[in-house]
């Protein structure tokens, strides 16, 4: 997929890899090269069921139940389905679980665990993504001189018929190349709103490629900003390049390994930023923290990014992978990492039916997971009692 596609999470793979298509409901073919086919299962062969804390994902599952619960019917989306709509109803109409025995118990009633597999095969890879926080200003200063921008006003959305976006320029002609962020970064784009001003391009970057951030003002206010609108380019990869050019060892590549080697080759920056011709404009979020795709606030922890081609929005996941950790100068698994989480987000790099990405918030703790979570895992769809898989995923076992 082209950034032109709505954006949503977006991890560290990112940095090394392209995008993925969208569509409303889950699809499969036999022979395709993936298909997620699930596996009826208990709450006994989930692992860590019995010591998680699911009470801290009853804020997200609600808010995904409020959302579903406005949808009118939609064919083929197990979501209208009277099975769903129930469990959904049960969710919203009891009060906050105050343990996590209740919070099971509530689970329990209501969904059911299928393993999910890709041809048989349970193994995926889990990363993890964060909200950046940048110091900035409201207005320009000698130090803070990077403009964060609105959507310029020559800027079309169009939405394609797969329910994609398509970006074209009013003030280009029909047939000119949209312009690359080596262009728009020359000066000050006409006819576009500023957000805030940052002091660094490379922040700017990073506050891209995760799709939202908070930009602190004055030390104490907050401007939540998160994906609108991309220029129309294809995304290409930074850290791919700096593989390319043996600036960073592939061993040693990180997000945090990309940000110092561009703070310590200041001249080189624009050079490196400008391989990737994409270039992401912000609006301004009315939330505490930031919004998936799903059009709901993200929970720290519980929130996941999935590829929806497999895994609906609002969809209840048993996640089963590792902590990173870091021993000496590598990161390998640490602690499992066994926990309720619910779909709410979807990334440029989360391609698959068992792929996922962990928000995990802002501050040192996310930055370190987001930037070395490289896990192998599995997840178990819980989904509503009763409901027809054989109807809505044709792969079911």
């Amino acid at each position: 997929m082209k950034w032109a596609k709505q954006l949503g999470a977006l991890s560290f793979a990112l940095l090394l890899t392209g995008c993925a298509t969208t569509s409303v409901a889950p699809h499969n073919t036999a022979t395709s090269p993936n298909a997620l086919q699930l596996t009826p299962s208990n709450y006994q062969q989930l692992p860590g069921w019995a010591q998680d804390n699911q009470q801290a994902a009853y804020e997200a599952l609600h808010r995904s139940c409020a959302k579903i619960l406005h949808f009118s019917n939609r064919p083929y989306d197990p979501r209208t389905d009277p099975t769903w709509i129930a469990s959904c109803n049960a969710i919203i109409n009891t009060p906050t679980p105050k343990t996590a025995p209740a919070m099971r118990n509530l689970i329990q009633a209501h969904f059911t665990p299928y393993l999910a597999t890709n041809h048989g095969k349970s193994d995926g890879l889990f990363t993890g993504y964060y909200e950046p926080t940048i110091p900035g200003s409201l207005t320009p200063t000698s130090y803070y001189s990077v403009p964060i921008y609105a959507k310029p006003d020559t800027l079309k959305i169009v939405r394609d018929s797969d329910g994609s976006r398509s970006y074209i320029w009013t003030n280009l002609p029909h047939t000119a190349q949209s312009p690359t962020r080596a262009q728009l970064t020359q000066g000050i784009i006409p006819n576009t709103k500023i957000l805030a001003w940052v002091h660094s391009p490379v922040d700017r970057y990073f506050m891209e490629i995760q799709g939202s951030g908070s930009i602190y003002i004055n030390h104490h206010d907050h401007l939540l900003v998160g994906f609108t609108a991309q220029n129309g380019q294809p995304y290409h990869s930074i850290g791919r390049y700096l593989l390319d050019i043996g600036a960073i060892p592939t061993k040693q590549l990180s997000m945090q390994s990309i940000r110092d080697w561009l703070e310590a080759h200041p001249g080189q920056v624009n050079n490196v930023l400008n391989q990737d011709p994409s270039f992401v404009f912000f609006r301004k979020i009315e939330a505490k923290t930031p919004l998936g795709a799903e059009g709901v606030p993200l929970i720290p922890g519980r929130s996941v990014a999935i590829d929806p081609n497999y895994i609906l929005f609002g969809t209840p996941i048993w996640l089963s992978t590792f902590y990173p950790q870091k021993q000496s100068s590598k990161i390998s698994h640490g602690a499992p990492l066994q926990r309720l989480v619910v779909a709410q987000d979807k990334g440029g790099a989360i391609n698959g039916p068992i792929r996922a990405d962990v928000f995990w918030g802002s501050g040192k703790s996310a930055i370190f997971y987001a930037g070395h979570m490289q896990s192998r895992g599995q997840y178990w769809l819980l989904l509503p009692i009763g409901l027809p898989i054989d109807k809505y995923y044709p792969q079911h076992n």
